[in-house]
């Protein structure tokens, strides 16, 4: 394989990563409030006003919005893109370290679906137990939201 083709995959891997790490933050919030993971839609801890789609996109929707609800204003906490990229990262960073630990190719090696699983099933295994950790401890803070936040 080539270095395009590696670069492709390590940034198939952030946006992944990214994806799981966007759905990791609405596990944590939503699981310890007794409320689904599936249904509603996102939407701002302040106003409750469904985020829209555009505003939605992990890491880069925050930025965008300056890290404040489109509606209300209301600070969303830097906790979110911070835990997207992370998890973004780490998926990343588990196939560069199967890269640095193979010899040869390793997709001729190993196949597309073997590498494919090792590079998603071991971030989440990491993450598994973080996430419960994490979970407990939100259960017991309360949301906090700037009252004095005014509309954009």
């Amino acid at each position: 394989m080539t270095f395009v083709h590696h670069a492709t995959l390590i940034a198939l891997g952030m946006v992944v990563g990214s994806c799981v790490g966007s759905f990791l933050n609405v596990c944590v919030y939503r699981v310890p409030r007794g409320r689904s993971v599936l249904n509603p839609p996102s939407s701002c801890p302040c106003c409750g006003s469904s985020i829209r789609a555009r505003d939605n996109v992990p890491v880069l929707g925050w930025i965008f919005l300056g890290g404040a609800c489109r509606d209300c204003g209301g600070r969303i906490s830097i906790r979110y893109p911070l835990i997207e990229l992370a998890t973004g990262l780490l998926f990343a960073t588990v196939y560069l370290a199967h890269l640095a630990a193979e010899t040869g190719d390793m997709l001729e090696r190993c196949g597309p679906w073997l590498v494919g699983f090792r590079v998603v099933v071991e971030p989440l295994l990491i993450l598994t137990p973080i996430a419960a950790v994490w979970m407990r401890a939100e259960a017991r803070t309360p949301g906090v939201c700037n009252p004095n936040a005014k509309p954009r």
